[in-house]
This record gives C-alpha cells, structure tokens and sequence, in this order.
C-alpha cells in the first residue's frame, strides 16, 4: 500500500434533497441536487482512498439506506456518522434505531447554530451524550469557538 492508499476522507457528504426550506449552507442553489457517489468520486479525481466516513447523515433511516447502499456498491464507504438530537427526551430511541446500522459509528449534534454558549453544558445534552456512548457509538460535537466552555 503506498501512501496515496492510506488516505481516509472522514468528512464527506452525499445527498437527495427534497423540495424544502432549507437554511444555511443547504439553501445556496448548488446543494439542490442530488449529490451521489459517483458525483464524489468525480470530485476527488485521481486521489485514491482507503476509505470514508459520511458525516452527520441525518434524513433518518432513508438516507442512512442512501449510504448503506453506497457503501455496498463503492466499498471505500467504511462508516457513516449520523445525527440524533442529544438534547431531547427521546434520544434513547433514535441511538436504539440508529445503532441497528452497521455502518454507524458514531452520532453529531452540530450545536454551531445554538446562541447559548452554553448549550453542551445542559443536563439534557450530557444525558445525551453520555447515551451516545452507552450505545458503544462515538459522540461527535461540533462547535464554535464561543461555544467551547460549554462543550468542555
């Protein structure tokens, strides 16, 4: 294996977006097509992977099947991050479903939006996290640089 095949991209994305509302950087009118395998592997040209890992997949189990298909097609797809709502009550459920996929490893609750600095430091979101864990996944946070003493 030279070099070259121990590249892991562990952040991509690929998507299908229904007709919505979409904010932030899904608004922009480049995000509103569908976005699939083939259009990554278009994009990273001639770089060779050992693998991926799709990040904050969070359409529920229709996009995880996006994904698991992906990956049983274009086998570099080694794992899939996806994202459940740390903070609220019924999180238990969403880990209890998404850890049935093989291909998750992990949870994200992007808190980047969040105007309380202190939003990861919440009672409920440390439940969260710490059921995150619990379901034998990693607990990915991702924050702003205002946001780190809560995450902390």
């Amino acid at each position: 294996m030279n070099s070259v095949d121990r590249i892991i991209d562990s952040h991509f994305h690929l998507w299908r977006l229904e007709p919505s509302d979409a904010t932030g950087i899904l608004s922009d009118p480049r995000f509103k097509d569908v976005i699939t395998w083939g259009d990554y592997a278009a994009a990273r040209g001639e770089l060779s992977l050992a693998g991926a890992v799709a990040v904050e997949v969070i359409g529920g189990d229709a996009e995880l099947v996006l994904f698991e298909a992906a990956a049983a097609e274009h086998g570099k797809l080694k794992a899939i991050v996806a994202h459940a709502p740390l903070e609220e009550d019924g999180v238990a459920a969403d880990l209890d479903r998404l850890s049935r996929h093989p291909l998750v490893r992990g949870i994200r609750r992007n808190t980047q939006r969040e105007a309380d600095p202190l939003f990861c430091g919440r009672a409920g979101f440390i439940a969260g996290a710490r059921a995150v864990g619990e379901h034998g996944l990693v607990c990915d946070i991702c924050v702003k640089d205002f946001q780190l003493e809560g995450a902390i």
